[in-house]
C-alpha cells in the first residue's frame, strides 16, 4: 500500500524529502515520455494551470495504472484474447471516479491520496465549468464551492493538513501530487510477476522442524 499522502511541513520536510519530490516529479516525465520541466514547471503556473495540468497528469497514469493491474490477472485467466481486449478498451472509458475508487480499492493508494485526487479534480471541474473561474485561486474555489453547498473540506484534502497558509498551499499541494505520481507509476510499472507453481500453496503453509 502507498504511503499516506504526506503532511509536508514536518519532520521530514528536509533534503533528502525535498530530493525524494523532484525524483518522483522526474520519473513521472520519464515515464510519460514529456520534455524535461513539463510537470516540474507547473508550479510556475498560474492557480487554474496549475491545478488543469496536474489533472492532466494524473488521470492518463490512473488509467495505465488500472489497465495494467487488471491486464496482470488476466495473463492468469482462461480468458479469449477477444474477451481481454474488450475489457481493457472498457477501462479506457472509465471516468476518472471510477479510475479513482478502482485504485483505491486495490490498495495501491490510501484514504488520503484518494481524497485529494477527489478534491482535486473537483477543483478542475469547477475551473472548467465556466471561463469566469479561471481567475480566482484555488482556495476561493473551494471556498466557492462549500458556499454553494458542495464539501466544505476541500482544502484539508488538498493539503493533508488541517489548516495551512495560503502562502504554502501550492506547495502542499505539488508535493501531494509528487507522492501520488510515485504511487501510481509504482502499479502502471510492475515488476515481473511469475505464476505460482504447483507446490507453492504447500510451501507456503508448511511448517519449521522444531526440535524436541
Amino acid at each position: 500500500m502507498a504511503d499516506d499522502v504526506a503532511a509536508p511541513f514536518s519532520s521530514d520536510s528536509s533534503k533528502e524529502f525535498h530530493a525524494r519530490i523532484e525524483q518522483y516529479i522526474r520519473a513521472a516525465e520519464a515515464h510519460m515520455n514529456l520534455p524535461h520541466n513539463t510537470i516540474a514547471g507547473i508550479l510556475a503556473d498560474n492557480d487554474f494551470l496549475f491545478v488543469v495540468k496536474m489533472c492532466a497528469v494524473i488521470e492518463p497514469l490512473l488509467r495505465e495504472a488500472v489497465r495494467e493491474h487488471v491486464g496482470s490477472f488476466l495473463a492468469f485467466l482462461p480468458v479469449t484474447a477477444t474477451k481481454s481486449e474488450t475489457l481493457l478498451k472498457a477501462i479506457g472509458d472509465l471516468h476518472h471516479e471510477q479510475l479513482r475508487k478502482t485504485v483505491r480499492e486495490i490498495d495501491a493508494i490510501s484514504d488520503k491520496t484518494s481524497e485529494f485526487i477527489y478534491a482535486l479534480f473537483l477543483v478542475r471541474d469547477r475551473y472548467a465549468h465556466h471561463i469566469a473561474n479561471a481567475h480566482l485561486s484555488v482556495e476561493q474555489v473551494c471556498e466557492k464551492i462549500a458556499k454553494e453547498g458542495g464539501d466544505g473540506k476541500l482544502l484539508p484534502k488538498l493539503t493533508g493538513v488541517d489548516s495551512i497558509s495560503p502562502s504554502l498551499l501550492r506547495l502542499a499541494m505539488f508535493y501531494n501530487f509528487a507522492l501520488l505520481l510515485q504511487a501510481v507509476i509504482q502499479l502502471a510499472k510492475p515488476p515481473p510477476q511469475q505464476p505460482p507453481g504447483i507446490l507453492s500453496g504447500l510451501m507456503a503453509r508448511e511448517q519449521p522442524l522444531t526440535r524436541t
